[in-house]
């Protein structure tokens, strides 16, 4: 073969990996892509807050408010931004998950997607499920067989019954002679399977990992994106109606909470009530969402 010939196989070959990682890539980021087609038009100059550093202290505001005041659950507009920051977040981590985990994400995103693949699993678990079953039956054989032996030497003075025995004692045997030759044809078509999941990860892992890995952070940046503005709705809609709560307006007069209704009034409130004796990292972690969202205001 010459070395144009070699050349042109490689780059054959190299195709129809780039092209099958590439289909199975399309069709796991296809529900993710619909999720952000739907939301990525509502993203403009609105408001946005750092979800990943507000999403704690925005949830344990939300359930304070609730204490004081439950009927704030009921508000429609809530609920409704609640599941839609939680489909982006798991579809956030979800992304997460396979870029930690890249042997996971091949197995589930890619393997799985290709028919011979699973035909090779589906025959491998098959073999092994008929191996375990002729094990055990002729484990079992081995067992009666024994038993009916020990019974023949104790007639050998009995010829009606040996013989009894005897004939009990043949098609036992033939079944175990059955079993072992099972046995060995089914340990023979494992040994000669070809791995497919072997041959698929060095034809494909390494290319599947740095395009996954691409597309990867292209997805989970607009998914960030989408999810600050979804916070910045979100503090927005539980500010509002708790502004109108007559039980939450109680409570902030109670408590001594000057300032408007917001995140930052709140949290400042809530940072002075924590044990200054037992302060550590979720101090730390809320005071620097309250820088945040003062520098926030300044802009």
């Amino acid at each position: 073969m010459d070395t144009e010939s070699v050349v042109t196989d490689e780059i054959s070959t190299n195709e129809e990996s780039d092209s099958r990682v590439s289909e199975a890539l399309d069709k796991y980021f296809s529900s993710i892509s619909s999720i952000i087609g739907k939301e990525n038009k509502s993203v403009g100059e609105k408001k946005q807050i750092d979800y990943f550093l507000s999403k704690r202290f925005l949830m344990t505001a939300y359930n304070n408010l609730r204490c004081f005041d439950p009927s704030i659950h009921e508000h429609k507009s809530i609920t409704e931004k609640l599941q839609e920051v939680d489909k982006l977040q798991n579809a956030y981590y979800n992304l997460n998950d396979k870029d930690n985990v890249p042997e996971m994400a091949f197995e589930i995103i890619f393997l799985r997607s290709q028919e011979e693949y699973n035909q090779f699993v589906s025959d491998k678990e098959k073999y092994e499920r008929q191996l375990s079953v002729f094990k055990n039956q002729d484990s079992s054989l081995i067992v009666e067989i024994k038993n009916i032996e020990d019974e023949i030497k104790k007639y050998k003075d009995n010829e009606s019954k040996r013989s009894l025995l005897e004939n009990e004692l043949k098609p036992l045997k033939g079944k175990y002679v059955d079993g072992v030759e099972e046995i060995a044809s089914l340990n023979e078509k494992l040994e000669n399977m070809e791995d497919i999941k072997s041959v698929y990860t060095e034809k494909y892992y390494q290319a599947f990992v740095d395009e996954l890995a691409t597309l990867s952070v292209e997805y989970k940046k607009v998914l960030a994106t989408i999810l600050n503005h979804k916070a910045g709705e979100l503090d927005d809609l539980i500010w509002e109606n708790a502004s109108k709560s007559k039980l939450i307006r109680e409570y902030f007069c109670d408590a001594g909470i000057d300032g408007e209704y917001s995140t930052k009034t709140y949290l400042n409130y809530y940072i002075n009530t924590l044990d200054k004796n037992k302060l550590g990292s979720e101090h730390k972690e809320l005071t620097k969402f309250l820088n945040y969202l003062i520098e926030l205001d300044k802009k």
